[in-house]
């Protein structure tokens, strides 16, 4: 597949995720959307070509690739491509019986996150694995992204548009046809395709920073744990995921709104409360929250983007202590869910305070970083993050406007790559308006001990469901 010669500097943060992409510390995001389809498989794969072609001609950044960071310039760029071949973007991919489909997924996602998007002078910073279940009356479209060229709600509107159009074709096939609808591929980009936009032409980056008080503890009173030192001898990355469904979330929204607190802050407190309980050795912890910085951009939600940024939260060894006192009273553990979502508030506000002062933190410090090639080996060192917690909120999915149609959409599933220099896990949350929510915690094998993963997720559904009852 050719490409054109025209390079276009990647910006902030396109030219970071590039440097941690070249040396594999960042590899990718992905978001599936799981599909009931009655459909027959031709006919559901003419629909998907229809579909995807449209989308990608919908979606400027899907016309580009990312150049690896260039050692000498210290710089990368987004290479606009003539044209996407099918077999360049799509993989199909069957399912082994014996597995349940949030399994097989898992395992297929987690593969995906272990390669690295190569020849981007001539391919897209993107794809889409397809994951037929049995029958093939279940598929997963999974989109595994380039984080430069799209971010985690940019990832949702892939999918909102790509559904829209799925049943677009669904709706104009015809049995005169055998279901089968047509479409061009390879897919030409116009001329005219515009550039992925940079977060930090619609936002500013002061060089000083304004003074306003801290509200999280200073990260020196203590070090955080963060599982094994960063490794990159092997690299697998897993995926364990778990699914809330939505009577659960309806009685956890009563017991919020009584005790004040959002998802967010909810999910942070069971999880700081499982990981103090589970790790004795532990003083303290640190997370990140990323968070989408469009509504100071001003990019619309159904655009793909890489306007996001993220907050620190320290958790310190008083906090860790409290949660380890026991025979706690309701009461008493309540008031804990409150500690902890308070400080993440506090933490909010202060970084949108300092937005509009200064800029966000994350793209500041980034921006304050002359040489990213050196920045990546020096994080080698040392990992500075327990974990990260990434919550999309709930996505409107397009619906058939007839009834019954022969494609729904059940829910979306969210996950990134092991994060070799970052959080010894992440915690991804997505969930769909009416549907169920789903967790994806993702993390690099041997950094943190799978027990743990698989305890935290039987120790997140237990604490959802005792909400419920």
């Amino acid at each position: 597949m050719a490409s054109t010669v025209e390079k276009i500097p990647a910006g902030l943060l396109g030219t970071y995720y590039a440097a941690r992409h070249t040396y594999g510390q960042y590899r990718s995001c992905a978001i599936a959307c799981r599909l009931h389809n009655s459909l027959p498989p031709d006919s559901f794969l003419s629909i998907l070509k229809f579909a995807l072609a449209k989308n990608i001609l919908r979606h400027p950044n899907l016309c580009h690739g990312i150049t690896d960071l260039d050692p000498e310039s210290g710089e990368a760029y987004f290479t606009r491509l003539e044209a996407i071949n099918w077999s360049s973007v799509v993989e199909e991919h069957a399912c082994d019986r014996g597995q349940s489909p949030d399994e097989e997924l898992a395992a297929l996602m987690g593969k995906a996150h272990q390669t690295l998007f190569t020849d981007q002078e001539r391919s897209p910073a993107w794809k889409l694995l397809m994951l037929r279940h049995e029958d093939s009356k279940v598929v997963d479209l999974i989109l595994v992204s380039h984080h430069a060229i799209c971010d985690g709600m940019s990832a949702t509107a892939f999918h909102q548009s790509l559904l829209g159009f799925l049943l677009e074709g669904a709706a104009s096939a015809k049995p005169e046809t055998n279901w089968i609808v047509n479409s061009e591929w390879p897919v030409k980009v116009p001329q005219t395709v515009t550039a992925p936009v940079p977060v930090e032409r619609s936002i500013m980056l002061s060089k000083e920073q304004s003074s306003i008080p801290e509200t999280s503890p200073p990260p020196s009173t203590f070090t955080p744990w963060a599982a094994n030192p960063p490794t990159l001898s092997t690299f697998i990355s897993r995926a364990h995921f778990l699914t809330v469904p939505r009577h659960q979330l309806d009685s956890l929204t009563e017991i919020r709104t009584r005790l004040g607190v959002s998802l967010t802050g909810y999910i942070h407190s069971l999880l700081v409360s499982y990981l103090s309980l589970h790790i004795p050795s532990a003083r303290g912890f640190k997370s990140g929250t990323p968070y989408s910085l469009r509504r100071f951009t001003g990019c619309a939600a159904a655009e793909m983007v890489n306007h996001m940024s993220s907050i620190d939260s320290n958790w310190d060894e008083e906090l860790v202590q409290e949660i380890r006192r026991p025979a706690k009273t309701v009461a008493e553990e309540e008031q804990i869910i409150q500690k902890i979502s308070q400080q993440f508030r506090a933490d909010l506000k202060r970084e949108t305070a300092r937005v509009l002062l200064d800029g966000p933190t994350m793209l500041r410090d980034i921006s304050q970083i002359r040489d990213l090639g050196q920045f990546c080996e020096e994080s080698m060192k040392k990992r500075g993050y327990t974990y990260e917690l990434s919550n999309l909120g709930d996505i409107e999915l397009p619906t058939p406007e007839q009834e019954p149609s022969k494609l729904r959409a059940e829910k979306l599933l969210f996950t990134q790559c092991g994060m070799v220099t970052g959080p010894s896990f992440g915690c991804n949350v997505v969930g769909v308006k009416g549907g169920d929510l789903v967790i994806g915690i993702t993390w690099q094998e041997g950094i943190i001990e799978e027990d743990l993963i698989v305890g935290m997720a039987r120790f997140l559904k237990g604490r959802f469901a005792q909400a419920s009852r």
